[in-house]
Parts: structure tokens; C-alpha cells; sequence
């Protein structure tokens, strides 16, 4: 998207509310304080409950959703603690409206309950079968706030434990690798030349792969790619032969190409136009459509020959994706109807691919998340009815109205499930645009540390969905006026993802969420070096909003509408609570090394550090293999911990016990060959006795003296 017209819509959807230009369009319940009371949660995510005579039932149902295994019979059902800490099941949908504790009639019911090996009595309210909140307790601990009627049940599984720090209880079994952590670190804009700022900058963040959308110098006057590649087609009336060179100008794109290829990034082509009022094009079913059409073919035709063939003095095997347009459920990207995009989607797509078989071409790249305009699940039939080539599904998704990091993941999951009921769930789906900021654009700042630990989030969210390749649209670097280049707080969030390609064998992971506190951790293959990465991001209670409370006209049936551009479709805002977020405990299982300690390399960013290196410490392994570590991490912050060998270990001899000296002559107690700190006493040595203190001797006295204490 071009950002200057978003910023228009944005500004003239707020005039519509009222709001004043300088106001988000976004959805808000009447006070922020109405959002949190009488709730139920779970692990911080929101269960339905009933509340009767101040006693809270949650519906049984519910609790497999968070955090807790539920085996159910006709005559009985067992609840014990989920093997996989928090999950998210994506067929719950949570509950948003305000005072979602509901009430009603209590009858006991005749089915059996039993939680962990515990009996306990199980309900019947609503005809919906419930438990005493207070009778999960065993499986972790409840908070109850009796002045908001809010009940909150944490699961000991799940990583939350009563502790005075508040930090979360986070685990990794690097002996247990669950496959294969996925790049992310596709981006567009021009890297700019090799070797300069930019370039370096581009390299820096770990950027693997360029979008050619909404380049500089090759739009067109911002108009779109195809306009700038054949000028006398778009600009004149002359009559055109595009099986002619001269009919094209590769300049300007072919320096992008160079820019791109110079960082060692993926090109992911973008054919079409951007947004813009020359996009009127021919009217469906006439003469001058069925011609505009196959010129169209012709010229993505021309556009693969001059970058895998060669033509036209050009390149060989450089394009790796080719995605065709952009946003046409956008009036201003495509003005003309669903069916015109079908048809040109049949044409280039089988054209590109009798050409080039190898080159990847996929579609539709919707942004509006809806079938209103034909471009989500009818495209999908259409291209299945006609047998079009679609070797990955590209759309694009950018925040609504809440800030929510999982969104991202609860889209993802929806529109593979279209894909899976056409039969095309193993084709790769490709987030080829998203960004932080478009229909909230006071929700953050790039300076601002929670846009960074928010990215970071959803990219980890992301690794668990079908989602194979993302691009950000966000600009990860700013470009200074003596030629330099500072990468942002979120291009810092951005490149910390890219951190853990350097651990790819992506390890099991227990104790993050999916509200904020992601947690991701990888090992690489010769088993050096371990990454984990924690990211501690909190929404606000402000944007916790409910679409059916909003305020706002445009929002409707949990759509915003914008005229004359598209109605989009919000995901249901979720209501949470946060807990044991202020830091974590970090236990690392299994760990490889044959070594006496490990090195940890501890990098945050923060709003004073841009993944800086803020301490470095060595930490001891432990017999079974563990390492055991803690830090503060405050909300809107991300710590990257990289682990590697330290030490040698030194050869215990387990025949010392007692007082004996070490290989430097100093004296110590020993147990079975190690130094027994927790010894304090009176113990004999070879001169006599000593006064031990932790294990060190303080002071000794010869045998022909009394000892004094």
C-alpha cells in the first residue's frame, strides 16, 4: 500500500466519526474501565463463567481451550494439566462483550469430576456442565478481584507460579528439536546500491528476501510497475508492438534488481500496478478488454524473459516468486470487477508458467480479509474450476483496531482453512504485505519500544501457522541526511527475529503465551550454540475493544468501512489479563555441551538498549543437564539470550571428603570430591582442626590447642 493514501483514508474515516483528524480509527468500548469486570480468564485468556452467590463456575467446555486437558466420558470427566503448557485452540472464539460472568440456576450434576487425582463435584448451569474455579486451584492457583468480579485461574503447566518477582517460569528442552524454525525476514523498498548504508543496513537485519512493490524510481510516478516498464503503452496513444524491446524500459527496475541480488536477498516480484487513479481499465466484455487483457499477458511475459532469459540484454534465473497484482479487492488498485481479475489472474498465471515451469506464481494478495468483493474464497474456486497455476497464496494483513499480535496468527489459521476445503491446504501461504500501524496509527511510534517487542510477537506467533514467507511493509531504517542509515526500534524487533536463523532446529518451548510473551528458542546443527528469544509485549486495556461496543459509525458486523475503498474484516478483539510478565525463569533442559558452564550472552532492547549486549555471565550445568537463569524484563521489551560451551570441566576425584586443599593449596570442604557450600562446622585436617564456613576453611588450630569458637 502506498502510505500516503492510507494516511488519507485513515484521516477521512476519523472526520466521519467525529473524532477530529488526529484521532485512530479504531473500535472503543464506552469507558476502558468497562472492559475489565465480571470476567472469567485463564491463563489470561477469557472463559465463559457464572457467577451464583459469589461463587464462580467456568464452563468445562472452555478449559481445554487454555491450558488444561479435559477427558470426557457420559459418566465422568478428568482435568489435569495440559502436556503443551499454553495452547490456543482456534475453533474457541472469545468472548468480548462487557459483563460476559454470567448467572443463573445450580444443579449438581451426576457426572463424576475429578481434577488431577482429586475428586471434586462438577455442575449443571445453562444446561452447560461447569466447576468451581476454586477447585482448578490444584493445578496452579486462582486470584479473584471481589471489586471487579474478575476471576483469574493460572496453570502451574502453563509457567505461572505465586512469586514475589513476578516472573514467568519459562522451560526449553534442547533435547527435543520440533522442527524447523522459518524465515520471516522478507521486506520491500530499494536496499540501495552495494555498499552503501542502506544496503549494509538491509544486510544487518538479516533480510533474505525484496518485494519489487512501491520501489522509487520504478513506479511510475508512484503508479505501479508496469506503468513505468512500458511507458508509450500507458503515457501515448502511439500504436505499441510489445514483442519489441524498444517498447520497454528496464532501467530503473534493473537497478533495484541489482540493489536486491547485492544484499543476497530472494526477489519476490510484484506484477501490476500500484495505487492510483490511472487504474481505469477497460469495461468487462468488450473488444478493448479481450486486447488489454492479453497485452497484459504479453507484457509478463516480456517481464520474465528480460530477468530469467536474458532477453532484452537481460538477466538469467533471478526471479524466484511471481505474484500477480496487488490488493484487487482495493477499488483504487483494481477498479474493475472480481471476474476481470479471475480472467487475467488465468491468463498471465498460465502464460508465466508455459514459459518459466520452475518460477513459483501465486495470488490474490486481498487485503480485506472477506469475500465481499470475490477475492477470497470465490477466487479460490475459481482458480480450483479452471485449473490455474497457484503455487502459493499471497494476502496481506495489516491491525485493525486493538494491537493484537496473535491476530496476525488467528487470520492465517482462517484462511487456510478455505484453502483446505478446495484442497489446496499444502500450498504455501505467503504474507507478501503486512506491517504494525494502518487503521490505529497512534497505536505506536518507531521510536517507540513496544512496536518493536509487538513485531517480534507476532513473527514468533507466525512460525506455528502455515504461513511459509512474510514481508514487512514497515520501514526498518531511516536514511539521514549525510548518507547514513539508523535501523528503528522496529527494524531492532525485526532483526532479533532473524537472530535465530543462526539456531534454525527450532527446540520445545513451555511458559510464553499467545497475548504477548512469546517465547521461541533454536539450536544450530553443529549444537554450539543455543538462541532463545522472549518477547514481553502487553496490549492495552484501552484496546482491548469489543466491536459491538464501538462508538464508531464505520464499524459495523465487525467490519470497518471505508467508501469508495473496501470494507474490511476485523478479527474479534480479545479481552486479557496479564500475569508473571514482569521477568522469567528460564530452565534449559538437555543441553548439549560436555562443559562446566555455559556462556550466556544476554542482548535487549528496550528503550535504552537497541539489541545491545547488556551482560554477559557463565552459569553452571548441573548434573541432569540443566541450566537455571533469571532476569527482569519489563513490558514492551526483548531479551535474545545466546548460549554457547563455557568451560572445561575438571575431573572430580570422589574420594575427597572432609577438609582438603585444591590444586592451588587452598583449603576447603569436600563431599564426594565437589565443595560442599552448605557445610558450616568444626572439621579435622591434616595439621588438626578448622573452622569451615560454606564449605571455605576460615580458620584452623594445631592439635596441641584447644579450639576456640
Amino acid at each position: 500500500m502506498l502510505r500516503k493514501k492510507i494516511t488519507a483514508w485513515v484521516l477521512t474515516a476519523a472526520m466521519l466519526t467525529g473524532l477530529g483528524a488526529a484521532a485512530p480509527v479504531t473500535a472503543f468500548a464506552q469507558t476502558a474501565e468497562d472492559v475489565q469486570q465480571n470476567r472469567c480468564y485463564i491463563n489470561g485468556d477469557e472463559v465463559r463463567a457464572y457467577d451464583v452467590e459469589d461463587t464462580i463456575y467456568v464452563v468445562v467446555d472452555d478449559l481445554s481451550a487454555y491450558g488444561f486437558n479435559v477427558q470426557k466420558s457420559k459418566k465422568s470427566v478428568t482435568i489435569t494439566s495440559g502436556t503443551n503448557g499454553y495452547y490456543f485452540d482456534e475453533s474457541f472464539s472469545p468472548n468480548t462483550e462487557s459483563s460476559t460472568m454470567g448467572t443463573g440456576s445450580v444443579k449438581t450434576s451426576t457426572i463424576k469430576g475429578k481434577v488431577a487425582d482429586q475428586a471434586v463435584t462438577l455442575y449443571t448451569i445453562d444446561n452447560k456442565l461447569c466447576i468451581k474455579a476454586e477447585d482448578l486451584g490444584g493445578l496452579g492457583y486462582t486470584k479473584y478481584d471481589s471489586d471487579k468480579n474478575i476471576m483469574n485461574i493460572y496453570s502451574t503447566q502453563a509457567g505461572y507460579t505465586e512469586n514475589t518477582e513476578h516472573y514467568r517460569n519459562i522451560t526449553v528442552n534442547a533435547g527435543d528439536q520440533t522442527g524447523t524454525i522459518k524465515s520471516f525476514q522478507g521486506a520491500h523498498y530499494d536496499p540501495g546500491e552495494a555498499g552503501s548504508a542502506t544496503s549494509k543496513a538491509y544486510i544487518e537485519l538479516g533480510v533474505d528476501m525484496v518485494r519489487t512493490h512501491d520501489i522509487d524510481g520504478t513506479q511510475g510516478d508512484g503508479r505501479g510497475i508496469i506503468y513505468n516498464l512500458v511507458p508509450k503503452y500507458f503515457d501515448t496513444d502511439d500504436e505499441v508492438d510489445l514483442n519489441d524491446p524498444s517498447s520497454y524500459d528496464f532501467e530503473e527496475l534493473d537497478k533495484v534488481i541489482d540493489n536486491i541480488l547485492a544484499t543476497g536477498s530472494e526477489v519476490y516480484f510484484r506484477f501490476g500496478a500500484s495505487q492510483n487513479d490511472d487504474n481505469k481499465f477497460p469495461e468487462e466484455g468488450t473488444e478493448e478488454w479481450t486486447q488489454f487483457l492479453q497485452d497484459l499477458t504479453t507484457m509478463a511475459e516480456h517481464i520474465v524473459m528480460h530477468y530469467d532469459f536474458g532477453w532484452d540484454d537481460g538477466y538469467y534465473n533471478t526471479l524466484d516468486y511471481f505474484e500477480i497484482w496487488n490488493e484487487p479487492d482495493l477499488q483504487d488498485f483494481w477498479p474493475n470487477t472480481a471476474n476481470q481479475y479471475y480472467e487475467m489472474y488465468n491468463s498471465v498465471s498460465k502464460a508465466v508458467e508455459k514459459l518459466d515451469p520452475t518460477l513459483p506464481i501465486g495470488g490474490p494478495t486481498l487485503t480485506t480479509l472477506n469475500d465481499d468483493d470475490g477475492i477470497e474464497e470465490s477466487f479460490i474456486k475459481y482458480v480450483k474450476e479452471n485449473d490455474c497455476p497457484l503455487d502459493f497464496y499471497a494476502y496481506h494483513f495489516y491491525p485493525s483496531n486493538n494491537c493484537d499480535p496473535y491476530d496476525y496468527s488467528r487470520w492465517a489459521y482462517h484462511l487456510h482453512s478455505i484453502l483446505e476445503d478446495y484442497g489446496y491446504g499444502d500450498v504455501p501461504m505467503m504474507l507478501s504485505e503486512y506491517g504494525t500501524v494502518l487503521f490505529n496509527p497512534n497505536a505506536f511510534s518507531m521510536a517507540d519500544s513496544a512496536e518493536a517487542s509487538y513485531l517480534a510477537s507476532l513473527m514468533m506467533y507466525l512460525q506455528d501457522t502455515p504461513v511459509e514467507k512474510a514481508n514487512i511493509y514497515n520501514r526498518l531504517i531511516q536514511t539521514n541526511e549525510d548518507g547514513s542509515a539508523t535501523i528503528t526500534k522496529t527494524g531492532y524487533g525485526y532483526k532479533a527475529m532473524g537472530q535465530m536463523n543462526q539456531t534454525e532446529n527450532r527446540l520445545a518451548v513451555t511458559g510464553g503465551d499467545k497475548n504477548g510473551m512469546a517465547v521461541m528458542a533454536g539450536i544450530n546443527d553443529t549444537e554450539d550454540q543455543i538462541n532463545v528469544l522472549i518477547s514481553n509485549y502487553e496490549i492495552p486495556t484501552s484496546q482491548m475493544l469489543a466491536n459491538s461496543e464501538s462508538h464508531n459509525p464505520m464499524i459495523k458486523d465487525n467490519k470497518l468501512c471505508i467508501p469508495g475503498v473496501a470494507n474490511w474484516s476485523l478479527p474479534i478483539a480479545r479481552v486479557l489479563t496479564y500475569e508473571n510478565n514482569a521477568g522469567y525463569n528460564l530452565t534449559v533442559t538437555d543441553v548439549p555441551y560436555d562443559t562446566a558452564n555455559v556462556v550466556v550472552e544476554q542482548y535487549r532492547i528496550d528503550n535504552d538498549n537497541n539489541l545491545d549486549l547488556i551482560n554477559t555471565i557463565k552459569v553452571p550445568v548441573s548434573e541432569d543437564g540443566s541450566v537455571v537463569l533469571s532476569n527482569a524484563l519489563n513490558t514492551y521489551s526483548v531479551d535474545l539470550l545466546s548460549i554457547k560451551p563455557g568451560d572445561a570441566k575438571v575431573t572430580v576425584d570422589t574420594s575427597k571428603n572432609g577438609l582438603a586443599q585444591d590444586e592451588n593449596g587452598n583449603w576447603y570442604y569436600y563431599k564426594n570430591g565437589v565443595i560442599d557450600t552448605s557445610y558450616t562446622g568444626i572439621a579435622p585436617n591434616a595439621y588438626g582442626w578448622g573452622r569451615v564456613v560454606n564449605g571455605w576453611l576460615v580458620e584452623s588450630r594445631k592439635r596441641s590447642r584447644r579450639l576456640q569458637l
